[in-house]
Protein backbone atom coordinates (compact mmCIF):
# COMPACT_ATOMS: atom_id res chain seq x y z
CA UNK A 1 0.00 0.00 0.00
CA UNK A 2 1.19 3.19 -0.90
CA UNK A 3 0.97 6.46 0.73
CA UNK A 4 -2.65 8.45 0.48
CA UNK A 5 -2.51 11.64 -0.80
CA UNK A 6 -5.41 14.51 -1.27
CA UNK A 7 -5.69 17.13 -3.71
CA UNK A 8 -5.59 19.99 -1.90
CA UNK A 9 -7.92 23.02 -3.41
CA UNK A 10 -5.30 25.36 -4.73
CA UNK A 11 -3.54 24.95 -8.24
CA UNK A 12 -4.04 20.80 -8.10
CA UNK A 13 -1.19 20.34 -4.82
CA UNK A 14 -1.21 17.44 -3.50
CA UNK A 15 -1.00 17.69 0.84
CA UNK A 16 -0.12 14.15 2.36
CA UNK A 17 -2.90 12.76 4.66
CA UNK A 18 -3.05 13.77 8.26
CA UNK A 19 -2.13 11.23 10.94
CA UNK A 20 -2.67 12.13 14.20
CA UNK A 21 0.43 12.39 16.75
CA UNK A 22 0.05 10.21 19.89
CA UNK A 23 -0.14 13.62 21.94
CA UNK A 24 -3.75 14.10 20.35
CA UNK A 25 -4.41 10.71 20.83
CA UNK A 26 -3.73 11.13 24.62
CA UNK A 27 -5.84 14.40 24.90
CA UNK A 28 -8.91 12.79 23.57
CA UNK A 29 -9.04 9.66 25.80
CA UNK A 30 -7.79 12.40 28.80
CA UNK A 31 -11.12 14.67 27.68
CA UNK A 32 -13.10 11.98 27.31
CA UNK A 33 -12.45 10.99 31.00
CA UNK A 34 -12.57 14.52 31.81
CA UNK A 35 -16.26 14.39 30.62
CA UNK A 36 -17.20 10.94 32.46
CA UNK A 37 -16.32 12.39 35.79
CA UNK A 38 -17.90 15.65 35.16
CA UNK A 39 -20.94 13.99 34.52
CA UNK A 40 -21.32 10.87 36.55
CA UNK A 41 -25.05 10.37 36.44
CA UNK A 42 -24.70 10.01 32.02
CA UNK A 43 -23.67 6.16 31.63
CA UNK A 44 -20.27 6.52 30.29
CA UNK A 45 -20.93 4.75 26.46
CA UNK A 46 -23.64 7.70 26.14
CA UNK A 47 -20.62 10.45 26.45
CA UNK A 48 -19.23 11.38 22.84
CA UNK A 49 -16.07 11.61 22.49
CA UNK A 50 -14.48 15.07 21.46
CA UNK A 51 -11.91 14.80 18.03
CA UNK A 52 -8.86 17.36 17.76
CA UNK A 53 -6.39 18.03 15.47
CA UNK A 54 -3.55 19.70 15.63
CA UNK A 55 -2.77 20.49 12.03
CA UNK A 56 -4.21 24.02 11.73
CA UNK A 57 -4.12 26.72 13.70
CA UNK A 58 -7.43 26.79 15.22
CA UNK A 59 -7.10 22.90 15.88
CA UNK A 60 -4.12 23.77 18.03
CA UNK A 61 -5.72 26.19 19.67
CA UNK A 62 -8.39 24.19 20.66
CA UNK A 63 -5.68 21.53 21.75
CA UNK A 64 -3.99 23.76 23.90
CA UNK A 65 -6.99 25.29 25.85
CA UNK A 66 -8.52 21.30 26.17
CA UNK A 67 -4.79 20.48 27.78
CA UNK A 68 -5.05 23.21 30.25
CA UNK A 69 -8.59 22.24 31.07
CA UNK A 70 -8.20 19.04 31.80
CA UNK A 71 -5.38 19.70 33.87
CA UNK A 72 -6.79 22.02 36.37
CA UNK A 73 -5.35 25.19 35.13
CA UNK A 74 -7.32 28.68 33.54
CA UNK A 75 -6.63 29.46 29.80
CA UNK A 76 -8.57 31.86 27.53
CA UNK A 77 -8.34 32.62 23.61
CA UNK A 78 -7.63 36.17 23.08
CA UNK A 79 -9.66 37.13 20.13
CA UNK A 80 -10.10 40.26 18.17
CA UNK A 81 -13.16 39.59 16.33
CA UNK A 82 -13.16 42.34 14.29
CA UNK A 83 -15.88 45.27 13.56
CA UNK A 84 -18.92 45.92 12.05
CA UNK A 85 -19.29 47.83 8.98
CA UNK A 86 -22.48 49.66 7.51
CA UNK A 87 -22.13 50.22 4.24
CA UNK A 88 -26.05 50.36 3.40
CA UNK A 89 -27.95 53.52 2.06
CA UNK A 90 -31.22 55.23 3.01
CA UNK A 91 -33.43 57.14 0.68
CA UNK A 92 -36.78 57.81 -0.19
CA UNK A 93 -37.65 57.08 -4.09
CA UNK A 94 -39.90 58.35 -6.83
CA UNK A 95 -43.20 56.94 -4.68
CA UNK A 96 -42.05 58.23 -1.46
CA UNK A 97 -41.16 54.68 0.31
CA UNK A 98 -38.18 54.85 2.45
CA UNK A 99 -35.81 52.21 1.14
CA UNK A 100 -32.28 50.60 2.50
CA UNK A 101 -29.90 49.29 0.14
CA UNK A 102 -26.54 47.86 0.99
CA UNK A 103 -24.93 45.24 3.10
CA UNK A 104 -23.63 45.25 6.05
CA UNK A 105 -20.40 43.78 6.90
CA UNK A 106 -17.75 42.47 9.10
CA UNK A 107 -14.18 43.43 8.52
CA UNK A 108 -11.66 40.55 10.58
CA UNK A 109 -9.65 40.99 13.43
CA UNK A 110 -6.55 41.33 13.09
CA UNK A 111 -3.92 40.03 15.66
CA UNK A 112 -1.10 42.11 16.26
CA UNK A 113 2.22 40.59 15.33
CA UNK A 114 4.08 38.66 18.36
CA UNK A 115 0.75 39.33 20.24
CA UNK A 116 -0.47 35.86 22.30
CA UNK A 117 -3.32 33.94 21.01
CA UNK A 118 -3.90 32.38 24.38
CA UNK A 119 -3.31 33.13 28.25
CA UNK A 120 -2.91 30.94 30.60
CA UNK A 121 -1.89 30.70 34.37
CA UNK A 122 -0.55 27.59 35.85
CA UNK A 123 0.35 26.98 39.23
CA UNK A 124 0.01 30.30 39.43
CA UNK A 125 2.39 31.48 37.05
CA UNK A 126 0.66 33.34 33.88
CA UNK A 127 2.09 32.23 30.51
CA UNK A 128 1.63 33.35 26.67
CA UNK A 129 1.37 31.08 24.24
CA UNK A 130 1.33 32.17 20.29
CA UNK A 131 0.93 29.75 18.16
CA UNK A 132 2.26 29.95 14.53
CA UNK A 133 1.56 27.33 11.70
CA UNK A 134 4.07 29.05 9.19
CA UNK A 135 7.22 27.58 11.17
CA UNK A 136 9.18 24.99 9.95
CA UNK A 137 9.61 22.40 11.73
CA UNK A 138 13.26 21.13 10.71
CA UNK A 139 14.58 25.19 11.17
CA UNK A 140 13.36 25.37 14.74
CA UNK A 141 11.86 23.84 17.83
CA UNK A 142 8.51 23.76 18.44
CA UNK A 143 8.81 26.38 21.30
CA UNK A 144 10.99 29.16 20.89
CA UNK A 145 11.84 31.62 23.94
CA UNK A 146 13.16 33.95 21.85
CA UNK A 147 9.98 36.23 21.95
CA UNK A 148 10.64 39.35 24.02
CA UNK A 149 8.95 38.96 27.39
CA UNK A 150 6.27 41.81 28.04
CA UNK A 151 5.79 44.79 29.92
CA UNK A 152 4.72 42.87 32.94
CA UNK A 153 7.85 40.06 32.63
CA UNK A 154 5.21 37.35 31.18
CA UNK A 155 6.96 34.30 29.58
CA UNK A 156 5.66 33.97 25.46
CA UNK A 157 6.06 30.34 23.98
CA UNK A 158 6.20 30.16 20.39
CA UNK A 159 3.80 26.61 19.51
CA UNK A 160 4.03 24.91 16.02
CA UNK A 161 2.49 21.36 17.24
CA UNK A 162 0.75 20.01 19.95
CA UNK A 163 3.19 17.29 20.69
CA UNK A 164 5.96 20.00 21.65
CA UNK A 165 3.98 21.76 23.35
CA UNK A 166 2.28 18.77 25.35
CA UNK A 167 6.78 17.63 25.75
CA UNK A 168 7.17 20.99 27.10
CA UNK A 169 4.36 21.01 29.71
CA UNK A 170 5.42 17.89 31.47
CA UNK A 171 9.29 18.60 31.36
CA UNK A 172 8.28 22.40 32.81
CA UNK A 173 5.26 21.47 34.99
CA UNK A 174 6.21 18.18 36.22
CA UNK A 175 5.50 14.21 35.03
CA UNK A 176 2.82 13.61 37.02
CA UNK A 177 0.71 15.45 34.99
CA UNK A 178 -1.73 14.59 33.03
Amino acid sequence: MGTYERKSSSFGKTKPRYKKPDAVKLLEQQVLEYDRAKHPSIPPHYIAPTSFRDDTARGLIKCILALMKVSGHEAKEISAPGRRVDRRKSFIDVIGISRRIGTVQWESGVNPKNKADILATIDGWPIEVKVDMNIDSSLSPGIDYQIPFDQAGTPRILVYSFTKFHEWYLKVFGEGRP
